[in-house]
């Protein structure tokens, strides 16, 4: 479960033109704080350069298949991130217009 509390409307305007607020589950401020769900911290591992292009990747085509609007808005990104995830894949040194 994914849930927001006191959202600003800014983000849930961007959660819903992505096509993706019908997942999130928003507290409002007057709830009581029993409503929300206990949290635990998550220590996070370093990732690499490819593990992060390769999330990203994966985040991008899961919002263009999710609404297809969003193709659009991240085709020329998803085609970026994919170039440079094969350039790392084949071990090819960054240039300037790389990451």
């Amino acid at each position: 479960m994914f849930a927001l509390y006191q959202a600003p409307q800014r983000i849930l305007d961007g959660l819903d033109d992505h096509g993706v607020l019908a997942q999130v589950t928003l507290l409002a401020v007057d709830q009581q704080t029993s409503l929300i769900p206990e949290t635990t911290e998550v220590a996070l591992q370093p990732s690499s350069k490819s593990e992060i292009l390769k999330c990203c990747l994966d985040a991008h085509r899961a919002l263009m298949a999710l609404k297809p609007e969003n193709v659009a808005k991240f085709e020329a990104v998803e085609q970026f991130l994919s170039r440079e995830a094969a350039r790392l894949e084949r071990g090819v040194p960054q240039t300037e217009s790389s990451l």
